[in-house]
């Protein structure tokens, strides 16, 4: 964490909230012409403060099914800075509705500062009476009020249309722009600057140049530099004494670019109203899923899991537990080559797995059996670690027999393909020992005849999993982090509520 001098009464901490929002908004660009412009897709930032990474940035858009025409935008940024003492941590979630010229129709913010005071604020846009409806939670109350503009309003997620707005031909304009943390409009200065060169991992790149800054305030001056394909690079800009750079990276990179920003363990947890019991007997759970902001993507539909969407915020998962003596296929199924082949996570000819292998399967040739067996061999074989978002090799596993769900997974999964059977890395939802949370964790899927079975050394008994997502582990994975982004994109904006459950006692 950095430190340097300073002292903040209220008016500066707006201030800096303002600085920080209008910073980190700009990230990825959207072409001139409305008929190109983009319908989903998902970015990621490091922030730097004078060359130390001090946290992240996650951006998501994609085509509203609620509002034709429009587009969703949901960001996450999650910042930790300080200087001499004072706190300028931030942790912020906005979404916003907005057409693909940027105007804005509706927003919703979430902040939080280091100290807790959190800011819970929503607008709506009237166009007849051309004012926003601005919503606040305070403590035990609600507050409405109307603030009247004098037309339409563009986003402060600036990166669907700022860079579309000047150019070599059109060099300067001013765009009036709604900012919710201070539910005020201020007037963007945008200005074309020629282009430059930008180092870029590692290599040096030709990009293109905006500056943008508060009109009448050209001394908060912020820099964009984006490709010559609209992909934005780096964004910079002089602030507490310092520069303060975000910076386009892979999801892998931004989420670990400051051990205090993230910390997947504690950041998974997800509150549940209802209880789960936890007796080992074949069941059926539904679950509703509601997302407080932004929209929540559709968990995969399985054997074992159905999932039916309410609305862009809710969806009802009915999750199926079978009997955890059942009889299973004999026989591996069919599955894409992926999901038997070798890669350098699951290094399949390496020697200890090999013997882990057949030690762990026994004398059988029933895929099942060698499922199951596998299961409680890995269980019984590794030591418990704490929670980590490193990723080891399968090989490595092997050697130090030590680890998390992660480790588990990926020791199952490669002994299994070792034997024959296809198989996968699933990431997901479990209960918590209370019961009344849901935490992130890994396990494994097995294709035996038809259908995927479920199969965790990590916690082998018969209970609830809601999978959100399943990997092969191939080369092309960068590491653990992206097994958890589902989870922590659900975490801290998601409620599960337990609707039913009903259960079938073994006889």
């Amino acid at each position: 964490m950095i430190v340097f001098p300073c002292s903040w009464n209220t008016h500066s901490w707006v201030v800096i909230c303002l600085t920080i929002s209008a910073l980190f908004r700009g990230v990825l660009p959207a072409p001139a012409d409305e008929s190109l412009q983009p319908t989903s897709g998902e970015a990621w930032f490091v922030v730097e403060f004078d060359g130390q990474r001090v946290g992240y940035e996650q951006l998501r858009w994609s085509t509203s099914e609620t509002h034709p025409g429009y587009l969703e935008c949901y960001r996450r940024t999650e910042i930790k800075l300080a200087r001499f003492g004072t706190d300028l941590n931030l942790s912020a979630r906005l979404s916003t509705v907005q057409d693909p010229r940027g105007r804005l129709q509706s927003f919703d913010l979430t902040r939080v500062d280091r100290s807790g005071v959190r800011l819970q604020r929503s607008g709506q846009y009237d166009p007849r009476e051309r004012r926003f409806v601005v919503t606040e939670m305070k403590t035990g109350s609600r507050d409405v009020s109307a603030r009247p503009v004098s037309d339409a309003v563009w986003s402060p997620i600036l990166s669907l249309w700022m860079p579309s707005t000047v150019g070599p031909r059109q060099r300067r304009t001013t765009t009036p722009v709604f900012f919710p943390e201070s539910a005020g409009v201020a007037g963007l200065v945008t200005e074309y600057r020629a282009g430059t060169f930008l180092r870029h991992n590692g290599k040096r790149m030709p990009v293109e140049r905006l500056n943008f800054y508060p009109e009448g305030d050209p001394s908060r001056l912020t820099t964009l530099l984006f490709d010559e394909s609209g992909r934005v690079l780096q964004q910079e800009k002089r602030v507490f004494g310092g520069v303060l750079k975000i910076i386009q990276s892979t999801a892998q990179t931004a989420l670990t670019a400051s051990r205090d920003a993230v910390d997947v363990d504690a950041q998974s947890l997800i509150p549940m109203d209802g209880h789960l019991g936890r007796t080992n007997i074949q069941r059926t759970v539904e679950l509703q899923m509601v997302v407080s902001e932004g929209g929540i993507d559709e968990p995969p539909a399985s054997a074992e899991q159905l999932v039916r969407r309410i609305s862009a915020t809710e969806i009802l998962v009915s999750l199926h537990v079978p009997d955890p003596d059942r009889r299973l296929p004999s026989r591996p199924g069919p599955a894409a080559a992926e999901f038997t082949a070798t890669s350098r996570w699951m290094p399949l000819q390496d020697p200890a797995l090999q013997k882990l292998a057949t030690l762990g399967a026994g004398p059988t040739s029933d895929a099942g059996m060698i499922c199951r067996r596998l299961e409680n061999f890995v269980h019984r074989r590794i030591r418990r670690a704490p929670f980590e978002t490193s990723l080891l090799t399968a090989d490595e596993v092997a050697r130090n027999l030590r680890g998390d769900c992660t480790e588990h997974a990926v020791l199952l999964a490669s002994l299994m393909r070792i034997k024959g059977v296809p198989s996968r890395v699933v990431s997901g939802l479990v209960p918590v020992a209370n019961g009344y949370g849901f935490q992130g964790h890994t396990w494994v899927e097995a294709r035996l005849g038809d259908q995927w079975v479920a199969f965790d050394s990590a916690a082998p008994t018969n209970h609830v999993r809601l999978k959100l997502q399943h990997d092969p582990l191939t080369d092309a994975l960068g590491g653990g982090i992206p097994l958890f982004l589902p989870v922590l994109d659900l975490a801290g904006r998601t409620r599960i509520r337990v609707v039913r459950e009903s259960a079938l006692q073994r006889p």
